[in-house]
């Protein structure tokens, strides 16, 4: 592959993991190696070697240059708006602070941080794929509607004559329009956003299914990200929903409490700046991993 087309896919940004870094320009990179002992091993890692699978936004059976533009063009372009974004957030600015920009820039950021893990791009093209080779009476009869004569006689056998790796190309297509969802992003949009912060002795751990969140439509909605070792991203639908949880940080157990949940729903990686988190992390690490959104008709947003 030519040196300027990456193969290298970071699914976790590595503007966003670098917020974890220590003086010697790493983070603590928390997983477990062997599944069958069940032990967390902590390695400290540079952002730029951890969260990344190579080629997982790849084309199948395209020339370099085609190859990558999921990665070169849509990842590339959401993370650094998203970067930018992040870095107006850290100054805690009020709502009315935001320019439409960086605020869509951020709401797509995070809406892509539900999609581009490896395990949702699997899910993906084997959703796709399955709705793809199961056509039903509607797609038979619009087939029917528009098949040339020389086409396949049924619907079933000409979705069938396509190759796997064409129909993947097919799903990775979607991805675009995926992250930027409408109704998702609209609301997103018109909510409360504040960030909070932990104490000195404390710290925010992270992990590659870094949102947390309830469903949007509920008035007592939030999302949750953690967008450093001492700070924490939420929006809300309301100024009271906000002063609850700004009230509940006043308990002991908000940062623990957010902390399980970061390790929880892993899929394979949590991070801190350090390892003190260990035995939390042993305890909690993968144990309710979050199911890819593609398993939703909804996608789960």
């Amino acid at each position: 592959m030519p040196d300027n087309i990456p193969d290298r896919h970071h699914y976790l940004p590595q503007f966003y993991l670098s917020r974890w870094i220590g003086d010697d320009g790493r983070l603590v990179e928390f997983s477990i190696p062997n599944p069958a002992s069940e032990i967390v091993i902590p390695k400290r890692r540079a952002p730029k070697g951890t969260g990344f699978e190579n080629g997982i936004y790849n084309f199948a059976n395209l020339p370099p240059e085609k190859r990558s533009l999921i990665e070169t063009r849509l990842m590339h372009k959401i993370d650094t708006d998203g970067a930018r974004a992040l870095a107006f957030l850290e100054r805690d600015p009020s709502d009315r602070h935001w320019s439409v920009e960086l605020r869509q820039a951020w709401v797509v950021f995070m809406i892509s941080m539900f999609i581009r893990n490896p395990v949702d791009i699997e899910a993906l093209k084997a959703k796709y794929a399955f709705d793809w080779r199961n056509t039903n009476d509607q797609w038979e009869a619009e087939y029917q509607r528009q098949r040339r004569a020389d086409d396949p006689p049924s619907a079933d056998e000409y979705f069938n004559s396509f190759e796997q790796h064409r129909i993947e190309n097919f799903a990775l297509n979607l991805l675009p329009k995926l992250v930027d969802l409408p109704k998702v992003g609209r609301m997103l949009m018109n909510m409360q956003w504040f960030v909070v912060r932990c104490g000195p002795d404390e710290e925010f751990l992270t992990s590659d299914r870094p949102i947390a969140k309830t469903h949007l439509d509920r008035g007592d909605a939030y999302w949750m990200m953690p967008i450093g070792p001492d700070r924490l991203f939420l929006a809300v639908h309301s100024w009271r929903r906000e002063l609850e949880i700004r009230a509940h940080m006043k308990h002991a157990r908000f940062v623990v409490d957010a902390n399980e949940t970061a390790a929880g729903r892993a899929v394979k990686y949590a991070y801190g700046r350090t390892d003190r988190q260990l035995p939390l992390v042993q305890t909690h690490l993968s144990k309710h991993p979050a199911p890819s959104v593609f398993g939703h008709s909804n996608f789960g947003l």
